[in-house]
């Protein structure tokens, strides 16, 4: 089996196709929306005030930012989620090279959770945001064979 996966996502969706042949259309797998990083900011906090610290000189105090923007988080989680599901089908054998389309933001942290296995299995990658668009437009934007020309009998 050369059956090639498509993931195209963003912060909060993510859509997964399969491509199995350069001239085969894309067939839809999956559709993941993530309710939890469409929230505000002041939803993810809780109830109690941000903690008070002092200033090194003199004896101000001021309340303390948290370290991480929830949405920077939520959208790490979501895509540790992603990762993980590729990681099972992969490991089950139902793909053998992944396609990933997302801003470069989003690849990063897609590559962030994969392991050296996974990562092996990307034969391209596109750096824009497409999950909200057709088939064909999606479709248009994937590269023809051969990507890498290194890789080319990795990708078709």
């Amino acid at each position: 089996m050369n059956t090639i996966w498509v993931l195209v996502t963003e912060r909060s969706r993510a859509r997964l196709f399969e491509l199995e042949t350069p001239t085969a259309p894309l067939r839809e797998l999956k559709d993941w929306a993530d309710t939890g990083a469409r929230l505000q900011n002041r939803m993810y906090e809780t109830d109690e005030a941000p903690g008070r610290t002092f200033d090194s000189m003199g004896g101000q105090r001021h309340a303390m930012e948290p370290r991480t923007d929830p949405k920077h988080k939520e959208a790490d989680r979501f895509a540790a989620e992603l990762v993980g599901h590729l990681h099972d089908a992969h490991t089950e054998g139902r793909f053998t090279r992944l396609i990933l389309v997302a801003s470069p933001e989003m690849i990063g942290r897609l590559r962030q959770h994969m392991d050296d296995t996974l990562a092996r299995t990307i034969v391209a990658e596109v750096e824009k945001s497409l999950v909200k668009r057709s088939l064909d437009t999606i479709r248009s934007h994937l590269p023809s064979p051969p990507v890498y020309p290194e890789r080319e009998s990795r990708l078709w």
